[in-house]
Formats: C-alpha cells, sequence, structure tokens
C-alpha cells in the first residue's frame, strides 16, 4: 500500500465542482434543499477547523 495525496490546488478544484454539483441537487425537493443546508454547515465547520482536523 502506498500512501497519496491530492495537491491542495487540484483538490480546490474538487471542492468548487462539488458546490456546483449541492446546488443542483438542492434545486430537485425542499428535502433535498435541507439535507444540502446540512452538507454546507458541516463543510463549513471543517473548514474553519482547517488542518489536521479537516482529514
Amino acid at each position: 500500500m502506498q500512501l497519496t495525496s491530492i495537491p491542495d490546488e487540484e483538490w480546490a478544484q474538487v471542492e468548487a465542482a462539488a458546490v456546483v454539483f449541492w446546488d443542483e441537487i438542492a434545486q430537485s425537493s425542499p428535502t433535498a434543499e435541507k439535507v444540502v443546508a446540512i452538507f454546507r454547515e458541516y463543510n463549513d465547520v471543517m473548514a474553519a477547523a482547517g488542518k489536521p482536523y479537516r482529514y
């Protein structure tokens, strides 16, 4: 087994694409909108926590 990592710049692209994806999902129903809001709140908390707690 080999440990690998994704460079921060590439991971930022993944996160930006995820925002677009979750925007689309949130528009599908009121329930989906609530679930996406929970995920966004969690992501905000984790981003504020920073490394090493984020990974």
